[in-house]
């Protein structure tokens, strides 16, 4: 048993699943260390959404996951007389999924877990807890203890996917930053629930804000807020939960699996690392679930973090590349936080003014259309998009820079996804470019050394590229666009070499953009 990696991952959750199965696909040698005995086994998050199944796509594990969720459901808010007053039902597949589907933690974990066996270069040790870490120049050596004592291991970079209470981050001195939320919610799952809808109710009741999330299987996860002045403990006692229950139309013949009091907040640490030690996930920030992004956004940052440690270990790209990772992500986890504290505050209004308010303006956006199905589908999550990062933003956000390509099926008869078109890895798309054309184009020494290949794209396959007919697209491995110009465009492609370059360095000087090595 080897005890030098070229990663170590501390925490086995879905963050750190998900970027070990990356790494894993990329041959890198990795190390996943879990203090839990094994996976979880109870429900936690219960929402994925179509960036996440994108993720899942590339990871190779997409119909596994997917035959175990229920895809595509809505939400309806309830006033305290139990009338609907907005119906959310996100429709269309921007990213080739649902925008959001109802699916079981234990049961994904379990399967991104099992997906670790492709890789004979991936080792998993559970019930195995971080003790202690120390930097060297060339890597992180960290002592990992379990019942057969201690014994210290070495990785070229270490990240912490170790939950809320992070050891990771407590080891780097960070600082957990945001504002005042903090609320107290009282969680039952049931088992053998025949609820016969799909969509989650949420009871908007100042008196007692409750919401009801079937799930797969005959699940269903019940969330009541407590007030500042009530006992935890009192709420927790067979006679208030079944009273609970059977005033929210709880399925009598359900069976309570969980019955657990969590405590809400909405941080962000103020770093999120430095060198060879990062953080992501719950140990970088933490999300109110009223949003469902939680769980999501760690996966964004395994992604994140696993096509730049890919490069990095090759030699490929510089260290100085990791500089972009929090920069690009923490301004879209700041807008997912404020969207999840919004909607909470929709769902569990402070009194029956507020509640009332609500309601009408709800109900009087059905007299304006279009603000009426802004709300209804879902339009007012954040796009995948990165104000700043690593990308060229010389050319205009208006052909989608910075922002995550949307992802059609392609109609040439096949149905098939675009990713699994193009590719892996970083892609030179050539939209309505012949193929000629797109062998010519040239970015620069760096880019010849990168994993780089090109792809002709034809809008009459995929018209929702229509807008980028007629010029070269690079699509980074996380399918971000990270230029798009015209193949005659000297000027961006010097500038590509320009910011390949930089990664060399930790600190730089002299980028034309004056954001080093951030061309946002």
């Amino acid at each position: 048993m080897s005890n030098v990696f070229d990663v170590i991952i501390v925490g086995a959750g879905p963050t750190g699943l998900t970027l070990a199965n990356y790494l894993g696909m990329a041959g890198r040698h990795v190390l996943l260390v879990e203090a839990n005995s094994a996976t979880v086994g109870e429900p936690r998050a219960v929402s994925i959404d179509d960036e996440s199944l994108r993720v899942m796509q590339d990871l190779g594990i997409l119909d596994a996951v997917v035959s175990k969720t229920v895809a595509g459901y809505g939400t309806e808010y309830w006033s305290p007389a139990r009338k609907s007053f907005l119906k959310v039902k996100p429709g269309g597949r921007t990213y080739g999924h649902p925008k959001r589907s109802a699916f079981r933690q234990p049961i994904l974990e379990g399967q991104i877990r099992e997906a670790l066996d492709r890789f004979a270069s991936v080792e998993t040790r559970f019930s195995t807890r971080l003790s202690d870490i120390r930097t060297e120049d060339d890597g992180v050596v960290a002592s990992l203890t379990d019942a057969s004592g201690t014994v210290e291991v070495k990785g070229r970079y270490l990240i912490g996917a170790d939950g809320g209470r992070s050891t990771v981050r407590q080891w780097l001195g960070t600082a957990m930053v945001g504002g005042s939320f903090d609320e107290r919610w009282l969680i039952i799952d049931l088992e053998g629930a025949l609820v016969p809808r799909e969509d989650t109710v949420v009871y908007c009741d100042p008196k007692r804000p409750a919401i009801a999330l079937p799930g797969p299987d005959n699940t269903l996860r019940y969330e009541f807020k407590l007030h500042p002045s009530e006992d935890e403990a009192d709420l927790l006692t067979d006679i208030s939960i079944a009273d609970l229950l059977q005033r929210h139309d709880a399925p009598v013949e359900a069976k309570i699996v969980r019955r657990v009091v969590y405590r809400f907040h909405a941080l962000i640490a103020d770093c999120w690392g430095t060198g060879r030690i990062w953080l992501a996930g719950d140990a970088a920030h933490l999300t109110p679930p009223f949003a469902g992004q939680g769980m999501n956004s760690g996966i964004r940052d395994a992604i994140a973090l696993g096509w730049r440690l890919d490069l990095i270990l090759a030699g490929a790209l510089g260290p100085g590349l990791m500089q972009s990772y929090q920069i690009e992500r923490e301004d879209h986890v700041a807008q997912m936080i404020r969207l999840a504290v919004l909607v909470g505050k929709i769902m569990g209004p402070r009194n029956a003014v507020t509640a009332a308010l609500t309601r009408i303006f709800f109900r009087s956006l059905r007299t304006w259309p279009r603000a009426h199905r802004y709300f209804a589908e879902m339009r007012y999550k954040p796009p995948p998009r990165f104000k700043r990062g690593f990308f060229v933003a010389g050319t205009s956000h208006r052909q989608g820079v910075g922002a995550m390509l949307p992802q059609p099926r392609l109609k040439d008869g096949t149905n098939r996804l675009l990713d699994d078109v193009l590719g892996r890895g970083f892609v030179l798309v050539g939209v309505d470019l012949r193929g000629q054309i797109l062998e010519q184009i040239r970015l620069g020494e760096v880019w010849d050394n990168l994993p780089l290949h090109r792809k002709a794209i034809e809008t009459s396959v995929v018209p929702e590229l229509a807008y980028l007919s007629g010029k070269a697209v690079l699509l980074r491995p996380d399918r971000y666009v990270m230029a798009v110009f015209a193949p005659d465009d000297a000027q961006t492609c010097r500038d590509l070499g320009t910011l390949a370059t930089t990664t060399w360095t930790d600190c730089v000087s002299g980028s034309p953009h004056g954001t080093p090595p951030l061309f946002g």
